[in-house]
């Protein structure tokens, strides 16, 4: 009940004003607490908008896209945070994680190396390229029996 009346109130902020990016971010950060990723996402859509030089933003509109299914905007949110921030090991492992999802190693792999070396001590990213080389042998092993 709280979040719907801060919403509520970040919503009259909105009408008053705008073009305040940081009503917009925190009112998405709470329709995505509720599971109302659509809601979250539109918001940072505003944000990007009026700030598209935000690589957070990016990031989080990327995590939600992931959460509804929408793989390949998530994928192009992650590249954008990427690009803005190149030293964000999260956003290589979010990436990575979908390109894995999507039998897509190659580049799992390569994110989820770029996401260790800058990270070197997230023992979440070795797990996952352990994965990826796990796959890759099996997939190596089937091939040879073909």
């Amino acid at each position: 009940m709280g979040n719907d009346k801060t919403i509520d109130e970040l919503t009259e902020v909105i009408r008053l004003n705008p073009n305040d990016a940081a009503a917009y971010g925190s009112r998405s950060d709470l329709y995505a607490d509720k599971g109302d990723y659509d809601n979250a996402i539109k918001d940072l859509s505003q944000v990007i908008r009026l700030d598209p030089n935000d690589a957070k933003v990016y990031f989080l509109r990327g995590d939600n896209y992931h959460r509804i299914g929408s793989f390949d905007l998530a994928i192009e949110d992650y590249n954008q945070a990427i690009i803005l921030d190149p030293n964000n090991a999260y956003s290589y492992y979010n990436r990575g994680t979908l390109y894995y999802n999507r039998g897509d190693l190659e580049n799992a792999l390569k994110d989820y190396n770029q996401a260790i070396k800058l990270d070197p001590n997230n023992g979440n990213f070795y797990e996952y390229r352990d994965n990826v080389y796990k796959k890759l042998e099996e997939a190596k092993k089937n091939k040879g029996c073909v």
